[in-house]
Order: structure tokens, then sequence, then C-alpha cells
């Protein structure tokens, strides 16, 4: 799975938020020139549910999964039918089985384009990191950080937290890849690939 996701990660395009708020058109859905998101129905909506997975863990990821996928907990042979649920459907699902509200999340995720972005600030032994997200809402997502080989979770509560770390310390943010987020360096790649696809052939 760590390689399909990485794959994936790639060729997120972030174009157009994933949802649009309305009824639309299959067109409307998948074609870029009609505002829709493209292949990011897939690979976004991948890597939003594997962030989802880690923040909310596992036993309720997977029964929020059970229910909107076949309405109920306890799936069995029969007692079920094929069914599609909206994304409001699907938010009250997870809020439903959290206990917890969790807006802010799907508000970034799937209400706007842009990625959130984790701004990394170190001065001397002071690590701090901070959530830039469209809007400048909240977005208290956690985030493990490794310090020299031991991994740590920031909780990040106000969206910023504070760590303090020995000079020359080795950092790594989010070393398992866990949360879908900004990366300058693959946004360069993408538009390195865009330029190279865009010169002429040679005859």
């Amino acid at each position: 799975m760590p390689t399909m996701l990485q794959g994936e990660r790639g060729a997120i395009m972030n174009h157009m938020p994933m949802t649009q708020q309305r009824i639309s058109t299959e067109e409307e859905v998948y074609e870029l020139d009609k505002g829709g998101a493209g292949q990011d129905i897939y690979n976004k909506g991948s890597w939003m549910l594997h962030t989802l997975r880690n923040l909310i863990e596992d036993t309720a990821f997977f029964d929020v999964t059970r229910r909107a996928v076949y309405g109920r907990p306890d799936p069995k042979l029969g007692n079920f039918t094929p069914r599609f649920g909206s994304t409001k459907e699907y938010e009250a699902i997870v809020r439903r089985v959290t206990g917890k509200d969790y807006g802010w999340f799907f508000d970034v995720y799937l209400r706007q384009a842009a990625l959130p972005e984790l701004i990394e600030t170190r001065t001397g032994t002071t690590l701090t990191l901070a959530w830039k997200v469209p809007g400048n809402g909240r977005f208290p997502l956690p985030v493990e950080v490794q310090v020299d080989g031991k991994t740590r979770t920031l909780p990040m509560t106000t969206g910023t937290a504070t760590l303090a770390v020995p000079k020359g310390a080795h950092i790594v943010i989010d070393p398992d890849a866990l949360v879908l987020r900004r990366s300058i360096a693959l946004e360069e790649v993408a538009a390195w690939k865009s330029a190279q696809a865009a010169k002429p052939k040679p005859q």
C-alpha cells in the first residue's frame, strides 16, 4: 500500500475542490475543463482517507467505512444492499462514530483545492510547526516528528506546536507519510514534467 500511495501522491493536482457542494453531472465531476477535480477524486480521495484513518485510528475508521459502504455496522451476506451516500452523510457518520466534529478536516480536504501547508521554523534548539490552510481557519491535525530516530506526536491543538530539540539533531517531519500536505518538491516536479511535455518533439 505505501508504494501505491506514493504513486498517487505525485499525481494529485489540486486544481479544484473535490466536492462542489451541489448536484453535478458526471462531466462536471471528472472533467477539468468543466470545473471537475479530475483524477483527484481517486488520488487525493485515497490520501484524504489515509490521513483520516491516522487521525481517528483503525477501530473508528473501519466502523465508519462499514456504515458508509454497507449502511450498517454489522454487514453479513444478505443483510445489506448496494448503496450510494453523500459527502454530508459521510461526515455525519464520522461524527456519530467518533463523537467529534471533524468539519475543520473536511472543510480543508474536500471543500478547498489547496492542500494544508506545514510551516517549519527552527531557531537554535527550538522547532516550531504551524499549519497554514486556505482561509486561515482552525486545523488541529496532529503531526509525528522524529528527532534523532525517536518519534513523538505533536497534538497541534491550536494549529501550532513548539518542540525543544538538541542542537544539530536530525529531524524528520511525518516520517511515515501519514498526512496529506503541501509538498513544494512535488509541485516543482509536476511543473518540470508539464514543461517537458509542452516542448515540441524533435522531427
